[in-house]
């Protein structure tokens, strides 16, 4: 167990790829339960399990029951822990998602979508399209991990276009904890350009759950009141609840 890896506050993590067998997260049943335990040991009270989901590998009925059967597998381990637990996925932007009802695949099921950017250094052209698609079923984009992608990671003035639309963005904890990134993540934070931090773990000994290592960074860096502020947010969106008016000048509602 990590010393000093909790806050006072309880934290809800928004990414994270625990369920076990479902993706290129936790490989077995066993290694969910230790990640389940790592969670706990960070201060989680309230966890979002959000595997990827592929359009184009996996049909979205096939995809609803395995994530079903992956939290069947663990499903003592998940009453054990005490935590309140809910499922959702990580979507990875595709153009097939322009013709489909996004709603089985909310952040359990709220009126939140976990949305993941293509991994490629060129802007898809359809992009602006599909989150405006998103909006028209009446759901909020929540960008995944923004730092992989260098249209918003090198160019603030284009996210805060989508964060002035009403979407949300998300920096990995790794990023806060990570000496080469932290500076820029924490601008970001302060300038009302990311809102949630989760620790997008995929095991136990690389990319681990660290979501309350990086809100201790955050409280020693910009004060106990931001990272408490970022923790309701991702209590806000796991209650399907929508952001306050922030005292910094800059306010998140869902665009009608």
């Amino acid at each position: 167990m990590r010393k000093n890896s909790t806050v006072s506050y309880p934290l809800t993590e928004l990414h994270c790829h625990l369920l076990p067998g479902i993706d290129d997260g936790a490989s077995s049943p066993e290694v969910s339960m230790q990640m389940l335990q790592m969670e706990r040991e960070q201060g989680v009270q309230q966890i979002l399990f959000t595997p990827h989901f592929y359009l184009h590998r996996t049909p979205l009925d096939v995809f609803l029951e395995r994530r079903l059967d992956s939290a069947y597998q663990i499903k003592d381990a998940l009453k054990e822990s005490g935590m309140l637990c809910r499922f959702g996925a990580e979507v990875r932007m595709e153009d097939g998602l322009l013709n489909m009802d996004l709603r089985p695949l909310t952040m359990g099921k709220t009126d939140y979508l976990l949305l993941e950017w293509p991994m490629h250094s060129i802007f898809p052209l359809w992009g602006e399209e599909l989150v405006d698609h998103i909006f028209d079923q009446g759901l909020t984009p929540v960008f995944a991990h923004i730092e992989r992608f260098d249209w918003f990671w090198d160019d603030a003035d284009y996210l805060e276009e989508f964060v002035d639309q009403g979407v949300i963005s998300q920096v990995n904890a790794g990023t806060i904890l990570d000496p080469v990134t932290q500076k820029k993540a924490l601008r970001l934070i302060e300038d009302g350009l990311v809102h949630v931090i989760a620790s997008d773990a995929h095991g136990v000994d690389h990319r681990v759950p660290n979501l309350g290592e990086a809100m201790k960074v955050i409280e020693k860096k910009l004060g106990s009141r931001k990272a408490a502020e970022l923790s309701e947010n991702a209590n806000r969106i796991f209650h399907n609840q929508e952001m306050e008016e922030k005292s910094s000048g800059f306010s998140l509602f869902r665009r009608k």
